[in-house]
């Protein structure tokens, strides 16, 4: 009733699954999208991907599921694993919750630590290991004593 001088053209509109791919007017909505799916009514002049077709095995099998007739897009590089953060003077640093001291390579040097990350809320922190040991401040926080021991290791948990 708002907007009877500018109805909407059903055309030049359709719907995009968030986090999914863009339906045609073809397709039926009640195939396409899930319960609690999501979905944004866009206009037909926003740039559309490749239109998907199937997905698993057979796709892969008929060229990564893509309708185009365009080679399949390159598949994401994989991923390097990361060298350990080190410090200027080569040593790596500790990736077990709480302790991030800087050790010698080499040698195993003993480490007190959380075996669970911490939380922040509002103004508490805490590790979700100790609950009982929350802090207010920053400096006390750093403080709060692990609750394991074992070696330093520059592989995150």
């Amino acid at each position: 009733k708002k907007h009877t001088d500018s109805p909407l053209d059903m055309v030049a509109l359709h719907l995009k699954i968030v986090g999914g791919d863009h339906l045609d007017s073809e397709e039926l909505v009640r195939d396409t999208l899930k319960s609690g799916d999501e979905c944004y009514l866009m206009d037909s002049s926003a740039p559309q991907p490749p239109k998907r077709v199937a997905t698993g095995s057979l796709a892969a099998a008929s060229g990564g599921g893509y309708a185009s007739s365009s080679p399949a897009p390159p598949a994401p590089a994989a991923a390097k694993p990361s060298k350990p953060a080190k410090e200027a003077d080569g040593r790596p640093r500790c990736k077990r919750f709480g302790c991030n001291r800087y050790y010698d390579e080499g040698t195993e040097q003993q480490c007190q630590f959380h075996k669970s990350p911490p939380i922040f809320h509002e103004t508490a922190k805490w590790w979700s290991c100790c609950p009982d040991k929350k802090a207010y401040d920053w400096e006390e926080f750093i403080r709060i004593p692990g609750c394991q021991t074992g070696i330093c290791s520059a592989t995150p948990e």
